[in-house]
């Protein structure tokens, strides 16, 4: 069980991943995934939309298709940096 020991303590040595390496990701990959999801949450509002769905799911299906939309477009503005 000794050897176990030294995995841990090599795996704990490992610098973290940097600020800012972090920061460029997030503003790469977040609107990205935000857009995929406002398209995924259109198609799904439509399918129920075709289906006969009470409106109150279709709305907020909608709703939130919009919301990730509106979060995506947000995030990819130029704005200040903190």
């Amino acid at each position: 069980m000794a050897g176990g020991s030294d995995v841990r303590e090599e795996c704990s040595g490992a610098e973290p991943r940097s600020r800012e390496w972090r920061v460029a990701l997030m503003g790469a990959a977040l609107p990205t995934l935000l857009l995929i999801l406002a398209g995924v949450l259109v198609g799904g509002a439509w399918s129920l939309y075709r289906q006969g769905a009470s409106k109150g799911v279709v709305g907020i299906t909608a709703l939130l298709a919009v919301l990730a939309t509106v979060g995506g477009v947000l995030w990819l503005l130029p704005g200040q940096d903190a």
